[in-house]
């Protein structure tokens, strides 16, 4: 059935609806990658520790 009087901003709605649920969804799978820069800092952290034994464990085998 026509419409005596057109919407055009109803007949939008449902197609922004739509990108707006696909934006969503695609926030939620791309999230993770925000913890990128901390997971850096994290892992420079333990290759600093890593080192650090590292070098004392050199410096042992070196005095025995």
């Amino acid at each position: 059935m026509s419409r005596l009087v057109p919407n055009p901003l109803g007949d939008m709605l449902q197609p922004l609806q739509r990108v707006e649920a696909a934006i969503a969804r695609l926030a939620g799978e791309i999230a993770p990658v925000g913890r990128i820069p901390d997971v850096h800092d994290e892992l420079r952290d333990v290759n600093d520790n890593l080192r650090a034994i590292l070098a004392e464990l050199r410096e042992l085998r070196g005095a025995g």
